[in-house]
């Protein structure tokens, strides 16, 4: 009886996934054959590696990294078969620092006619955010700085698109260290919406009234015949109310 074992060859296509302050996320493509995968680390691309994990898929998560610093990383599959164990080539060795993940779910929201509210994820690790403005097809200026996960930007104008996008940072050794930046979003200042009450004052006739919205030229009243419409414009208003 001759048995065979198979040849492995080495992992390749090693690429970073994700990372945080303090760990990476590496993914690869695999073999088929193996049982599973070793992950080697050195601080050093020619220096002495050391095995960190051991594991089955063909994406790992390497923890407790030092912020910012450069590691180096070497992969070999295993596969155990009738008792023995036999391993593949190393793969190529991927460089990889720890880094901040950059802001996520960004989104802007008008608080009123002139401001641009805009809020994102917290970022694990960070020391602070740095948010950046343009007009359309313009170029993106800091207009910001905070330690929290929103910025309002005031005395904009009305109905303008401005775009924005943030970048976390890590403060090391008085040096910010920077994430990349977010995916870009549009706010436009809008208005606020009135909240209209209605007061009936006869058989025929209404008074809808709305607080004033601060700085409006005017108002502009559509009507229709149910909540969701379809509506048409009936009257402008130069107040806070309207007898119908």
């Amino acid at each position: 009886i001759l048995t065979v074992t198979p040849t492995l060859t080495a992992p390749n296509t090693l690429r970073v996934l994700g990372s945080n302050y303090s760990s990476l996320t590496i993914a690869f493509t695999g073999n088929s054959d193996a049982t599973g995968y070793e992950l080697w680390r050195s601080t050093t691309v020619a220096g002495t590696y050391v095995k960190v994990a051991t594991f089955s898929t063909t994406e790992v998560t390497d923890n407790g990294l030092l912020f910012n610093t450069s590691y180096y990383y070497k992969i070999r599959a295993y596969l155990t078969f009738e008792g023995k164990t036999t391993y593949s080539p190393y793969s190529t060795v991927l460089t990889a620092k720890a880094g901040l993940a950059a802001p996520k779910n960004p989104a802007a929201e008008s608080p009123n006619y002139n401001s641009v509210k805009f809020s994102w994820a917290a970022v694990t690790g960070a020391t602070g955010y740095e948010v950046y403005r343009a007009l359309s097809n313009g170029t993106f200026a800091l207009v910001g700085t905070t330690t929290s996960t929103n910025h309002t930007s005031t005395g904009l104008i009305t109905e303008q698109m401005y775009h924005f996008k943030v970048r976390a940072y890590r403060t090391v050794n008085l040096v910010k260290i920077y994430s990349a930046f977010s995916e870009v979003v549009l706010g436009v200042p809008t208005p606020t919406a009135p909240v209209v009450t209605a007061t009936v004052l006869g058989y025929d006739s209404i008074r809808l009234s709305w607080p004033a919205i601060p700085n409006s030229t005017g108002y502009s009243i559509m009507m229709g015949d149910s909540e969701e419409g379809p509506w048409t414009f009936y009257s402008l208003s130069s107040t806070n109310s309207l007898t119908i």
